[in-house]
This record gives structure tokens, C-alpha cells and sequence, in this order.
């Protein structure tokens, strides 16, 4: 979701507030200053207010901020080749942080506290190799779970979805010691207390190497990994 703000917004119905946006610069006339390095798609039209002109950009290819003139209603659609443009005097436009998430792709926005992260729940039912390739297919991986603020992303996608899905963790390698599939970190005894079930790793069968969300273990239980269920991909941002 290219713009998080705006998309909450929308479905929220509340009012716009500015202080979800960057001041940048506000003009619909050609943009001058070479300090200013906001880049045109060459698309003009007039909007009736600035949520309108940046969900215009939300849903536009290439677009990842905008230029809005409040007077003439005129909103220019771009983007800002830098991570930091430069703010112009006497000047009052808007462009979102420079977050977004491959929408394209059923990619979408998550954030607690600091840690924002584009995350894809996959339609389809896989088992944990094939799904771990597949995420990676979308130069990501399976969600990893290596703070508090992911572990409350994770629940809450889990409580609001209610089924169980693949994550990003496994002992495939060696019984216990459990590693994440992005760096092949190996996780404290401490943090598995938090992470897993109560009750869980219990490697039922002397087989569950691959670890999912569980609605009944919640929240990660350990699983066959040839189990076939649906599986959860991010992209950190």
C-alpha cells in the first residue's frame, strides 16, 4: 500500500490530517529549483482536495507522491528520487513518507511502534518448502517474527484472519534449534518461551521441524512441514 495514511483514512472515514504528510512543496506550475528534485509522470487533472488527490496517487503505477495545489485544485502525480526533498518558502504542498508497499502484488502496510512492513497472506495452500520459495519469488521471505513489535503484527493478522499459516522459522536443520529462514539466526530460550505456545515446540511424532501460526497453539506452534495451509510473506520497509 503506497500510501498507508490514505489508505487508513479511507477506510476509516475520518478526517484528513496533515500532520500525516511530509511539507514538502505545493506548486502545480513547473518546479524550478534544482534543489527540488520532484520528478513528474506528466499527469495533471483537477481534484477537489488533497485526500483526493493522494488516493488518485495511491492507486496510480509509478506514482509515489504528489503535488497538490490547494488554490486551483490542481494535483500533479510523481515521484521524489530522494528520500529527504527539500522544503520550498511560502510553499505549502504534501507528499507521504517514503513508505510503500508492492500493491500489485498483495503486498500491504503493518506497523507497530517504529517497525513498518509490507506483508502478503497468500491465497494459496502450500507446504512450508514451497512456500518459503515462494515468498522469496517476491524478493522476500516468509515473516519472521524477531521482536515485540513483529510479534504483535503477527497476532494480530492471526486473530483478524483466524486460520493457521506458515512463518518463517524452522529445525529442519538440527531438533531445537530453531532458526529463522531470512539470516539463519538461531532464537534465544528466552524468546521461544514468548513466541511459542505454552505447550509448544512439542515435535509430535518426533516430525514437526516447520513452525506456523496456530489459532489453537497461539501463538507458533511447530508443524509437519509437508502440511499444506496458507503462508504469510513480508518485505521489510
Amino acid at each position: 500500500m503506497k500510501f498507508p495514511y490514505v489508505s487508513q483514512l479511507l477506510q476509516t472515514k475520518v478526517p484528513l490530517s496533515i500532520a500525516d504528510y511530509e511539507v514538502t512543496s505545493h506548486s502545480c506550475t513547473p518546479l524550478r529549483n534544482p534543489t527540488l528534485q520532484f520528478v513528474p509522470l506528466g499527469v495533471e487533472m483537477k481534484r477537489p482536495s488533497l485526500l483526493t488527490c493522494a488516493s488518485t496517487c495511491s492507486l496510480t503505477h509509478l506514482c509515489y507522491s504528489f503535488v497538490f495545489n490547494q488554490l486551483d485544485t490542481c494535483c500533479k502525480l510523481g515521484f521524489w528520487p530522494t528520500l529527504s526533498p527539500l522544503a520550498l518558502d511560502h510553499h505549502d504542498t504534501y507528499t507521504t513518507p517514503d513508505v510503500w508497499c508492492d500493491t500489485a502484488a498483495g503486498f500491504v502496510l503493518q506497523q507497530s511502534g517504529e517497525v513498518r512492513v509490507c506483508v502478503r497472506m497468500s491465497p494459496d495452500f502450500l507446504d512450508f518448502a514451497t512456500a518459503r520459495t515462494t515468498c522469496e519469488g517476491f524478493a522476500g521471505n516468509l515473516y519472521t517474527v524477531k521482536t515485540q513489535e513483529k510479534l504483535s503484527i503477527l497476532t494480530s493478522i492471526g486473530a483478524a484472519l483466524n486460520f493457521n499459516f506458515w512463518v518463517g522459522l524452522d529445525d529442519i536443520e538440527s531438533e531445537g534449534d530453531f532458526r529463522w529462514v531470512d539470516d539463519g539466526a538461531n532464537i534465544t530460550e528466552a524468546w521461544r518461551r514468548t513466541i511459542f505456545n505454552r505447550e509448544q515446540p512439542d515435535n509430535r511424532g518426533g516430525a514437526e521441524n516447520c513452525v506456523s501460526y496456530n489459532t489453537y497453539y497461539v501463538p507458533l506452534n511447530d508443524d509437519f512441514c509437508l502440511v499444506q495451509m496458507r503462508f504469510l510473506c513480508e518485505m521489510l520497509v
